[in-house]
């Protein structure tokens, strides 16, 4: 009888034990809505309520209402805390248009239940004046882009994709990271080229085409991923003399406060090596990408500027060396608001 009960009571703290350990997936997210940012009539920003401690980050998701096409879709860093609003600034719509908007929190368990939807026009929620829209439709290139090599050139790719319109200006051709943002000249036929150099061979770019007319832009193309080394098969031609690895900072990211300054923060981070050129400090809503000079020590300091009290960064640094880039650091998520004390004005 008393091998039963201790077998029971250790069956009972094995599964309470399990119980505890056990990791579910964040709640999701409330209170979702926009409201129009400046008087360009084509920017949003976004607030929600973080009902999570446990989650990774946010998944911000845009369509277009009438047409059901997907507009956007957005990485949002985790928050430091729960029961707080966070922010995120949307650009690039079309003012007569109506979009709606959900976002679900994640965490390696899953996605959490879609937040509520919001819905909005900036006409009709806002009472933006927009500009009349040209009678016949503007199509978005594409949907495919098509990437080709140029005569084994380690950095430069060839670049084509339809033309689905007769009205348009031209094109702009563009890559996530701001790395890329050009404008091609409008096409007169059913096809358009274009060749990209100076690109780093062993990075990878992910692009998309719009095609413009009169200041306003077409629905983009599908993305198109690519990475010369390994997409074209070239291999990257890098000095004999070059160090074979090239560290990544930190891992971690330091943020500290500037005499009580609500729009700055200082920045640090570990150098672990000493062969880069820079480093490059980038957020993955692409407002920062700053590039600070080698560092001769262990660690390196900047301070940011003209930041926005109330928003989420999500902070990555990476090391610099003739055009390569070491892998990043850790994310950093920080708001000058709640991660820094200083109330904003």
């Amino acid at each position: 009888m008393l091998k039963t009960k201790t077998l029971i009571a250790l069956t009972i703290g094995l599964s309470s034990f399990a119980a505890a350990v056990t990791t579910t997936v964040p709640n999701a997210p409330t209170n979702l809505s926009a409201t129009k940012l400046d008087d360009t009539n084509t920017s949003i920003r976004f607030s929600f309520k973080d009902n999570a401690t446990n989650e990774n980050g946010f998944t911000l998701s845009i369509d277009d209402y009438t047409t059901s096409s997907h507009f956007a879709t957005i990485n949002i860093g985790a928050n430091s805390g729960s029961n707080e609003f966070i922010y995120q600034n949307v650009s690039g719509l079309t003012c007569q248009d109506t979009y709606q908007a959900t976002v679900v929190s994640y965490n390696a368990e899953g996605n959490s239940t879609v937040s509520n939807t919001s819905t909005f026009n900036m006409m009709s929620t806002f009472g933006a004046t927009c500009p009349t829209p040209d009678p016949t439709p503007l199509n978005a290139p594409g949907p495919y882009i098509g990437v080709t090599a140029i005569d084994g050139n380690s950095t430069a790719a060839h670049i084509n994709f339809a033309d689905n319109s007769d009205n348009e200006d031209g094109f702009r051709l563009f890559d996530t990271s701001g790395d890329i943002n050009v404008t091609i000249p409008d096409n007169n036929g059913t096809q358009v080229s274009y060749n990209l150099t100076n690109l780093t061979c062993d990075k990878v770019y992910s692009v998309q085409a719009v095609a413009f007319k009169n200041g306003m832009e077409s629905a983009p193309s599908d993305l198109r991923s690519f990475r010369i080394e390994s997409t074209l098969g070239i291999p990257c031609d890098l000095p004999e003399e070059e160090p074979t690895t090239l560290n990544a900072p930190g891992p971690y990211i330091g943020v500290t406060a500037i005499d009580e300054n609500s729009t700055a923060a200082r920045i640090n981070f570990a150098d672990n090596s000493d062969n880069e050129d820079g480093f490059r400090l980038f957020d993955t809503s692409g407002e920062i990408n700053i590039t600070i000079p080698a560092n001769n020590g262990t660690q390196v300091s900047y301070n940011l500027s003209n930041l926005t009290c109330d928003k989420v960064y999500s902070l990555q640094v990476v090391a610099l060396q003739n055009g390569m880039e070491s892998a990043p650091s850790n994310t950093r998520a920080f708001r000058i608001e709640t991660t820094l004390g200083i109330p904003c004005n």
